[in-house]
């Protein structure tokens, strides 16, 4: 793989892969500096903003950062249902903040009217479980 790169250092599906190989062996620092690097070369790629947002979620535990590359897949390709539950479930499991993932699948639903079925079915299921806090 890496002479792949050597040669053709633009090639995004390899570096995806390389990102992914270093996440799977713990080197996370190196993923980033692959993902990263997508980044910079397609800064549409909402697949590597997804990765990177949920390297920092769930394995660095960086939810600020997580938060932003999260957004920023959602930003770049507001139509994929998939990264509206990627943010809700970071949202609702590691942020602990249902107003975010409340707002956020709002927003989303106006978005996307025609497939907006499964993210109000996610909404009704998010407001559901969301219990408030007691007051004092």
């Amino acid at each position: 793989m890496s002479e792949k790169l050597k040669t053709d250092t633009k090639n995004i599906p390899l570096w995806i892969d390389l990102g992914s190989w270093r996440k799977a062996i713990e080197d996370y620092e190196g993923a980033i500096e692959a993902w990263e690097y997508v980044t910079a070369i397609a800064p549409q790629n909402s697949i590597v903003l997804n990765n990177l947002g949920d390297l920092y979620a769930y394995y660095l535990k960086d939810i600020s950062k997580a938060e932003e590359y999260f957004l920023r897949a959602i930003n770049n390709e507001p139509s994929n249902i998939y990264f509206y539950f990627k943010i809700v479930e970071f949202y609702r499991e590691t942020a602990k903040d249902p107003v975010k993932a409340r707002a956020l699948l709002e927003k989303g639903i106006v978005a996307n009217p025609a497939t907006s079925s499964d993210l109000k079915n996610l909404l009704k299921s998010l407001l559901q479980n969301f219990q408030p806090a007691p007051s004092d």
